[in-house]
């Protein structure tokens, strides 16, 4: 694995040791364009292919020697780990400390669970002078360097960390706000550092909200004797929108930004409340690895649970990769899942899984509503025949004469056909065979 900073010519490098191959590899990369560099010093006959092309291919029985995959840490993991597995030897390129923000979480999260590699570094810039000052003030104010991850890259291996003594004490867990950071900047660069590590969507855009964003929410936990930082949590104020303005997101008409969870259990659920009542989404959750399974996340949550009852939001809300590990944790502190995407997140290769612990009587009438419905339609998805609900017809109403998406509304439609003694044939091919 080829791991540099940008401007360390990791491409065009790539690019020659393909040309050595004598074109016994295969190239893959997000997009075409991102291997133009690659592909000008591996020569004209590099063949290229589109990941789920040469997965594809792979299949089928075609394999070379060698896999070069540029930018790697911008591939869906599972797609990468197929891939993979039909090449005996493999190339990754990929920036650690970039402006993406990816490269760390993508060392931290997939070469761990690699059960060989060798990291190959690159440090003097070819774009630029050695130690130039631009560069540096750029990485040091956006805090794109984490000493942490360059150790993993430059070992293969985990780093221990003095987190490993604070994670065996107890711990202090309280609310900070967005004057602490701008006092307290070692605390902001560990708060911040500690998400790099924890979540491959981490960028600098997140360090501005940190410190200037409106209705956000944050909780660390802290060692007792250390004062060292072992966890944080970060929460976004969504819903408390008006009812004409609710009721235009379930029909469709209207998608304003923000209120991730709220709006999507109106635009492609039931539940067209949702957006009206006032919540809070944690946004980001991350545990030092030492200190982890301690039941510190547990812990945060149920304290910013607490805060956010006392001033009346009527629930917490959490969007996630589903896993079934990931799954338990939720459960654990109290989430019920009310919704699961129906596509593959190409970005995390896993479902969008959203799930709600309601708060106040309004949010535990609508927790149960949500998980009521999100139940419901897995048992028709199992095979399960079943009624129209006044909640169908709702639906079917919004898909005719409003603008609801027929994805949100398939279960309603797919009862409907079920029942209906019209022909409907555009939505049964829809709904029973793999037609647009």
């Amino acid at each position: 694995m080829m791991i540099a900073p940008r401007g360390r010519g990791k491409s065009a490098l790539a690019g020659m040791f393909a040309r050595t191959l004598d074109n016994a590899c295969c190239i893959t990369a997000p997009a075409k364009t991102a291997v133009d560099i690659l592909r000008r010093y591996a020569g004209p006959g590099a063949p290229f292919f589109a990941p789920d092309a040469l997965l594809d291919r792979c299949r089928e029985g075609m394999s070379d020697r060698w896999l070069l995959v540029d930018e790697a840490a911008a591939l869906p993991l599972p797609l990468l780990r197929q891939l993979m597995g039909y090449f005996p030897h493999v190339l990754l390129t990929t920036t650690v400390a970039g402006y993406e923000g990816t490269g760390r979480g993508f060392l931290l999260k997939f070469c761990e669970t690699l059960p060989c590699w060798h990291p190959l570094r690159l440090d003097e810039p070819l774009r630029w002078a050695a130690n130039d000052p631009l560069e540096r003030w750029l990485t040091e104010t956006l805090l794109l360097e984490d000493a942490d991850v360059l150790a993993l890259a430059g070992t293969g291996a985990p780093q221990n960390t003095a987190a490993g003594a604070a994670g065996a004490g107890r711990w202090r867990i309280g609310k900070v706000g967005a004057r602490t950071w701008r006092r307290q900047p070692a605390a902001r660069q560990a708060f911040y550092q500690l998400l790099t590590r924890a979540h491959y969507r981490t960028s600098p855009i997140d360090l501005r909200r940190l410190l200037d964003a409106p209705s956000m929410s944050f909780f660390t936990a802290t060692a007792h004797y250390h004062r060292q930082l072992m966890a944080g949590l970060w929460l976004v104020e969504e819903g408390g929108v008006t009812s004409r303005l609710a009721h235009d997101v379930w029909s469709g008409y209207r998608r304003p930004p923000g209120s991730l969870v709220a709006q999507s259990l109106a635009a492609h659920g039931s539940a067209w409340r949702a957006p009206r009542l006032r919540s809070r989404r944690i946004s980001r959750i991350a545990v030092v690895p030492t200190a982890r399974r301690r039941g510190i996340g547990l812990a945060m949550i149920a304290k910013a649970a607490e805060q956010a009852a006392g001033e009346g939001r009527d629930f917490l809300s959490v969007s996630f990769g589903y896993t079934a590990a990931l799954w338990r944790f939720w459960q654990r502190a109290g989430f019920q899942l009310v919704r699961m995407g129906t596509h593959i997140e190409a970005s995390r290769g896993l479902y969008s899984a959203m799930a709600l612990l309601p708060l106040s009587d309004a949010g535990r009438r609508l927790t149960l509503r949500a998980a009521d419905g999100f139940e419901r339609d897995c048992r028709l998805a199992a095979g399960e025949q079943q009624d129209l609900r006044m909640e169908d017809w709702r639906c079917l109403a919004g898909f005719a004469f409003a603008q609801r998406p027929p994805e949100a509304c398939r279960s309603a439609l797919i009862r409907l056909i079920h029942r209906s003694t019209l022909p409907l044939p555009a939505l049964r091919l829809w709904l029973t065979q793999p037609m647009p």
